[in-house]
C-alpha cells in the first residue's frame, strides 16, 4: 500500500530553513509608491508597493515591512458594457526582500483601503458607476458628495452632465493583495525589538480608559509634539485642518451645511478637544483611519506622554433631527491600534514599545 505525505510535510523535508512558504490566500498589507489611475496607465505598465505589515507563518515573521511587491497593469480604461465603469486591475508577481533578493508570486488586489470603488472576484478595481444630474432628495444629495470628488460634484451641477469617475489613486494609497497560488521565500531577518519593562509601565496603568463619548483610548506615545507631528507624516496621515482644508472635505461642509447638518464635535477628554488630530483617507469621505491625542503630565523615559483614541471610521451617518453628521466607527479598536503602531514602525520612528492593557506604548524617535 503506497502511503503519501502532505505537501507541507515535503516541503519542511526539501526546504531549507532559512525558507518559507506562502500558502495560496496569504494577504499582505502594502501602499503604493506612485500614482495609478485607470485613464493614464496602460496595460503592462510596472507598479510597485511597499510591504507595510509583516506576514507571519509558523511562528515567525516570514515578510517583514519595508519588503517590496513588484507587478503591473493588466486591465484599464473603461469596462465594456452599458455602464461603462472604469476599471483597474494589477497583477503583482515579484517579492523583493531587504537585500534585493526576488521572489516569483502571484497576486491580485482583493481590496482598497478607504476607497469609493469596489473590487470583483478577479481582483478589477470598478470605479463608481456613471451617475446623471445631482439627486433632488438632501440626504440623497449628500450620500453623493461623499462619494465623489468635488470636481465630480461641480460638473453634476449641470442636469444634463452625466459624470464618470475614475479608478485613480495617489502615492501612498494602500491596498490589501492575495496570493493565488503558494510561494516560497527567504524568510525576513529577525528584527531586534526594544521592549519597554513591566517596570516602567506600571505608572501608566491609572490612565483614563475612554474619552468622554466613551470612545477607547489605546495608543500613548511618547515623544515631543514635533516628533508626534513627524512620525504619523512620515507614516501617511494628515493632520486633520490641513484635510478638511482640502476642495472636497470644504465643498462637502458647505453642502452639508446648506441642508441642515453640522460636522460632529470633535472628541473630549477631561473637557479638553484633542489638541492633535490625524487622519489617513484614500478618496471617499465616509472611511478613514483617525488618530485623536492629548497631552499628558505622565512621562515615558523621561518623554512627554500623548494618549490617543485611534478609530477606523467605516461610514458616515446622517442624523436629521440631531442635525448633524457623524461617522460610524469599526468597533474593533484593537486591530487600529496595531494599525497605527504598525504604520509609525514602518516609518521607523518608535524606537521601544509596550503595552498597559489594551493600550499600546510607544515611545518615538
Amino acid at each position: 500500500m503506497r502511503h503519501t505525505l502532505p505537501i507541507s510535510a515535503l516541503l519542511c523535508c526539501v526546504l531549507p530553513a532559512s525558507a518559507a512558504e506562502l500558502p495560496a490566500g496569504t494577504r499582505l498589507q502594502v501602499r503604493l509608491t506612485q500614482h495609478v489611475y485607470s485613464h493614464t496607465v496602460s496595460p503592462g505598465q510596472p507598479v510597485s508597493t511597499l510591504v507595510i505589515a509583516p506576514v507571519r507563518a509558523g511562528g515567525r515573521v516570514v515578510v517583514a515591512p519595508g519588503w517590496t511587491l513588484e507587478g503591473s497593469v493588466l486591465e484599464s480604461g473603461t469596462q465594456p458594457g452599458p455602464e461603462k465603469r472604469a476599471r483597474l486591475r494589477l497583477r503583482f508577481t515579484k517579492l523583493v526582500d531587504e537585500d534585493g533578493g526576488a521572489f516569483a508570486v502571484e497576486g491580485r488586489v482583493v481590496e482598497v483601503d478607504g476607497a469609493r470603488e469596489t473590487v470583483d472576484a478577479e481582483g478589477r478595481v470598478l470605479g463608481v458607476p456613471p451617475r446623471k444630474g445631482l439627486p433632488k432628495d438632501k440626504d440623497a444629495l449628500l450620500r453623493l458628495a461623499v462619494q465623489l470628488d468635488p470636481v465630480a460634484l461641480g460638473l453634476m451641477e449641470a442636469p444634463s452632465q452625466t459624470v464618470r469617475a475614475a479608478v485613480g489613486y495617489d502615492r501612498g494609497a494602500e491596498m490589501t493583495v492575495a496570493l493565488m497560488a503558494p510561494a516560497v521565500v527567504t524568510a525576513a531577518k529577525a528584527a531586534r525589538s526594544d521592549e519597554l519593562p513591566p517596570a516602567e509601565l506600571r505608572p501608566l496603568a491609572a490612565l483614563p480608559a475612554q474619552t468622554s463619548e466613551r470612545e477607547p483610548l489605546n495608543v500613548l506615545l511618547a515623544g515631543t509634539r514635533e516628533q508626534v507631528e513627524a512620525a504619523f507624516q512620515e507614516a501617511g496621515y494628515v493632520p486633520f485642518d490641513r484635510l478638511w482644508g482640502k476642495a472636497g472635505p470644504r465643498a462637502f461642509v458647505a453642502l452639508a451645511e446648506r441642508s441642515g447638518f453640522r460636522p460632529e464635535p470633535l472628541g473630549r477628554l477631561d473637557g479638553q478637544d484633542a489638541a492633535l488630530v490625524f487622519e489617513k483617507q484614500n478618496n471617499t469621505l465616509a472611511r478613514r483611519h483617525r488618530v485623536r491625542l492629548w497631552p499628558r503630565t505622565e512621562t515615558v523615559r523621561g518623554h512627554a506622554a500623548w494618549i490617543g483614541a485611534a478609530a477606523r471610521c467605516v461610514d458616515l451617518v446622517f442624523d436629521r433631527s440631531a442635525g448633524t453628521f457623524a461617522h460610524r466607527l469599526d468597533p474593533d479598536t484593537d486591530a487600529e491600534r496595531e494599525k497605527v503602531a504598525q504604520d509609525l514602525g514602518t516609518a521607523r520612528r518608535v524606537s521601544a514599545r509596550g503595552q498597559v492593557g489594551r493600550m499600546a506604548v510607544l515611545v518615538l524617535k
